[in-house]
């Protein structure tokens, strides 16, 4: 059994979606000091979820080492925060007009992920 690191940021995601793991290896290739700890829902069980599997089906979670839960656009928005090169503009992607767009198009996006080919 995987010994858990719980300083570690856990991104829940489905391994089965094409443009989740291409999103897995993007944020990997930037995560130089390995914060992150990618998770595939589908591999586990019900009971290590940290929220239901119908909520982990609709959009990415983040785990934060705390224990906070986010989804969707703030969990990318988190995870940009932790990235080198993309910290100094993070922030630019809670301003509100931009955040407001962000979760459209995340939710857009991950409505019709399947259907999305490389």
């Amino acid at each position: 059994m995987e010994e858990i690191d719980s300083s570690k940021t856990e991104i829940w995601m489905d391994g089965d979606c094409q443009l989740c793991r291409l999103s897995e290896k993007w944020a990997s290739r930037r995560d130089t000091a390995s914060r992150f700890r990618f998770i595939d829902m589908r591999q586990q069980l019900e009971g290590s979820l940290p929220v239901p599997r119908h909520e982990l089906e609709q959009a990415m979670h983040v785990t934060l080492p705390n224990g906070t839960v986010l989804k969707g656009y703030s969990a990318w928005c988190k995870i940009l925060d932790a990235l080198p090169r993309w910290r100094r503009v993070a922030p630019l992607f809670r301003l509100t007009p931009i955040a407001w767009f962000g979760q459209r198009v995340y939710r857009l996006v991950a409505r019709y992920r399947q259907g999305l080919r490389r």
